[in-house]
């Protein structure tokens, strides 16, 4: 499995997080995709935002507010 990276969107040239919802938090997020600027054409500091974001990411994901409560359907 490839390492995570951030993505470079083609015409603009800005870097992009972007990271699939699991499918339990979808109902819950209404989406099965976070993405998000990096503000940032520059690929080394464009891999640090990516690693920064993730963080932030697994770290909303994990809250007890974000986790479905019964059996997802």
């Amino acid at each position: 499995m490839p390492f995570a990276r951030p993505w470079r969107h083609p015409k603009a040239g800005m870097y992009w997080f972007r990271r699939r919802v699991p499918k339990e938090l979808q109902p819950l997020l209404g989406r099965c995709e976070e993405r998000r600027t990096l503000g940032t054409k520059e690929p080394a500091l464009a891999r640090t935002r990516y690693l920064q974001a993730a963080a932030e990411v697994d770290e909303l994901w994990d809250r007890p507010e974000t986790r479905p409560r019964g059996p997802v359907r």
